[in-house]
């Protein structure tokens, strides 16, 4: 299962809601949204991998639009 992006911690976030993150802070979100961007990557080629099996034409279609969902 994929977990979400990860988040910048609370107490790093201005009033105005805009994120002020220190380097280090900055660094380890990056390094998260990086290993989220992988996952996400993997994903879609199991998903594609998994198309061909799919013999109901209502599910391929279904996982064609996961496919593309999760391309963007």
């Amino acid at each position: 299962m994929i977990e979400g992006p990860p988040k910048p911690k609370e107490e790093s976030l201005e009033r105005n809601g805009r994120e002020k993150l220190s380097p280090e802070e900055k660094s380890e979100w990056l390094s998260g949204m990086e290993k989220y961007a992988e996952q996400l990557e993997q994903e879609v080629l199991r998903l594609k991998g998994e198309l061909g099996s799919i013999k109901n034409k209502e599910e391929q279609k279904e996982a064609q639009e996961l496919i593309l969902e999760l391309e963007e």
